[in-house]
């Protein structure tokens, strides 16, 4: 195939990794992983979008593939019907525009573990780690990892973590919904670690229009929409799982001013949140709050 492009395309070279790359040449990447380039001056717009049908761009700023993750890739594309030897979740990444480069990113994540975990990226910003977890392993923790990256590197990362795969056929879908959720969801909240169990409610609120988002949130936060100390303790409370004591603890505040203030919301609202139904009407309100 190659050989049949040069003809074309004379400038054409192979990607190699102790190659200084030319920024004058146009970089793509076959489903067998073969990076290849194609000076500009040699390609208008049409070669390019008849190119891009037909192979992958290639961004020469990011880090070579390792064998695992050109094996990965191969999956994905469904150029192998290889299946993981272990259960595996996508882990989609956000990183701030200019605060790290994907390499540097790559290095730093890689210094964490003792297994070199594969990384896909999508462009300079966002991609897919790749976490196969053995019986005798335990998952990544990401808070930690968050903690690492942003004390020691100021690093503002952002991770969706995705469902446990068995084996699948669907291993390409599985990773280009990990992507198009993770996005979604890291637009709709600020918090640095979601979970696909901790996504629906805002996947849900998010197909409503911003008028029945507001309607829901006054209906039930009644006179407290506005009440941040209020909200505040209500998040608190749902985020320690009902539990006054813990709430307290993390609030740094007396449980009994943390029952008078639950016990005031109930009263004037008449939603009675220490059940679990009418407190997830509360939670879905004061999400929609924050969306809207």
């Amino acid at each position: 195939m190659l050989d049949k492009l040069k003809k074309i395309y004379p400038s054409l070279i192979t990607y190699d990794q102790h190659l200084t790359h030319d920024k004058n040449y146009n970089w793509f990447t076959t489903n067998q992983n073969i990076i290849f380039g194609i000076h500009q001056k040699e390609l208008e717009a049409k070669d390019k979008q008849l190119l891009e049908m037909f192979f992958h761009t290639y961004n020469t700023s990011l880090p070579l593939e390792t064998p695992t993750e050109k094996l990965w890739l191969e999956r994905i594309r469904g150029n192998n019907e290889t299946q993981p030897k272990h259960p595996f979740r996508f882990i989609y990444f956000k990183l701030p525009n200019g605060q790290m480069s994907a390499v540097d990113f790559s290095e730093a994540l890689h210094t964490l573990f003792d297994y070199k975990y594969p990384i896909l990226w999508e462009n300079d910003i966002e991609g897919v780690i790749i976490e196969e977890i053995p019986e005798t392993s335990e998952a990544i923790d990401f808070e930690k990892i968050i903690d690492i990256l942003m004390n020691d590197l100021s690093v503002n990362v952002r991770f969706f973590i995705g469902s446990l795969n068995e084996k699948s056929p669907s291993i390409q879908e599985k990773y280009e919904n990990t992507i198009e959720t993770g996005n979604t969801i890291l637009n709709l909240t600020d918090h640095h670690v979601m979970r696909y169990m901790e996504s629906f409610p805002y996947l849900l609120l998010a197909q409503l229009s911003e008028d029945k988002r507001i309607e829901l949130s006054k209906t039930v936060l009644h006179s407290f929409i506005e009440d941040q100390e209020m909200l505040e303790t209500l998040h608190n409370y749902f985020y320690y799982n009902l539990n006054i004591s813990e709430t307290a603890k993390n609030m740094y505040m007396h449980r009994n001013s943390i029952q008078y203030r639950i016990d005031k919301f109930i009263k004037e609202t008449n939603i009675n949140i220490h059940h679990f139904n009418e407190a997830v009407s509360v939670k879905l309100a004061m999400l929609a709050k924050t969306l809207s």
